[in-house]
């Protein structure tokens, strides 16, 4: 029924408790394909020792290209209706792939099964108490009660909010995705780093509905070695690599009821946020003067900016609010 995808390459540490995880699950009828990029730390050696008394892994290794080339290279092995992306640093419940299945199994349309994330440490303790909260986050405050709540969202609901607060599916690991689903997404992008699981989930999004179920299922690790570069993130580059990659996916999508330059707003803000806070004022002039009428008071303006300019950080939340109103947003969420 499931295809769970494991890319490894040199994940030792951390190996023990995945392959736990995929092995103590309630459902049994799965395959986990590891995708290993010649670990050399052991991390192959232990899949091998762990695969020989279970059937159901099948083992391959590539050379290393990235994380997103070994998931479109399981997900092209994958024979599973469901597909389970495993990132070999994570964890999951016991019970979580069969509710996944369970809910898509329920609901013939909706293509991804979302669930609650935890995010742990290095040891595997909650870190809600030290301010990684996911629910907090500025998708949280938007579904706000919702989180508790099966409910159904209807596309393009989430496409439109990825386009005005980042990242809506935090973490691969709280989605089950129906393996037809990438015959029309197509596969990820091994072309914008740690974006890529960001920009397809937003191509997603616009092709098919979401179940969410309310239960805390999977988990998402926060450590010095993770794929996910935390300091390019919060970064003018990664700002302005998300413009452009919502730019794209609305484009293809012609998606002409949403006006693009509103959704774009929260980003480009930020985008010059961080121009100023990394001291790049030519950049940031340049940036802010295009996207302005021309006018005489134009350099005036900038140089308040630059000069007063600060983050605030309850921008994003109104202007979530402000697109609910604006879309009636909604309509796309179902309680069932």
């Amino acid at each position: 029924m499931i295809s769970i995808i494991l890319p490894t390459y040199n994940s030792i540490r951390f190996l023990d408790e995945r392959l736990k995880s995929i092995i103590n699950q309630t459902l049994s009828g799965w395959e986990c394909i590891v995708i290993d990029g010649y670990s050399s730390d052991g991390s192959w050696e232990k899949i091998q020792d762990m695969a020989s008394a279970d059937k159901r892994f099948h083992l391959y290794q590539y050379l290393p290209q990235g994380p997103y080339d070994a998931w479109n290279k399981g997900i092209h092995l994958a024979k599973g209706k469901y597909i389970y992306i495993a990132t070999s640093d994570d964890t999951m419940s016991t019970d979580c792939l069969k509710k996944l299945a369970e809910g898509l199994d329920q609901h013939e349309d909706c293509d991804m099964a979302h669930c609650c994330l935890t995010i742990i440490d290095e040891e595997g303790k909650d870190l809600k108490s030290h301010g990684w909260d996911w629910a907090r986050f500025p998708p949280g405050q938007y579904f706000g009660t919702w989180y508790n709540k099966r409910h159904k969202r209807i596309a393009p609901h989430d496409a439109i909010l990825y386009g005005s607060l980042h990242t809506v599916y935090h973490s691969v690991t709280q989605l089950l995705i129906r393996r037809s689903l990438f015959e029309k997404t197509g596969l990820f992008r091994t072309d914008v780093g740690s974006s890529a699981d960001f920009e397809w989930g937003m191509r997603a999004a616009f092709l098919t509905n979401t179940l969410h179920i309310p239960e805390y299922l999977a988990t998402w690790r926060v450590h010095t070695q993770q794929g996910t570069n935390i300091d390019f993130w919060n970064s003018s580059q990664h700002r302005k690599q998300m413009i452009e990659m919502v730019k794209a996916a609305y484009k293809s999508n012609q998606y002409k009821q949403i006006n693009l330059s509103d959704l774009l707003n929260i980003y480009r803000q930020e985008y010059w946020d961080f121009l100023v806070k990394e001291r790049k004022y030519l950049v940031f002039i340049y940036s802010f003067a295009t996207a302005l009428p021309k006018n005489p008071s134009l350099i005036k303006k900038i140089y308040y900016l630059i000069r007063y300019y600060k983050i605030n950080p309850e921008r994003s939340i109104n202007y979530i609010n402000k697109m609910k109103l604006k879309y009636n947003l909604s309509k796309g969420l179902i309680e069932i």
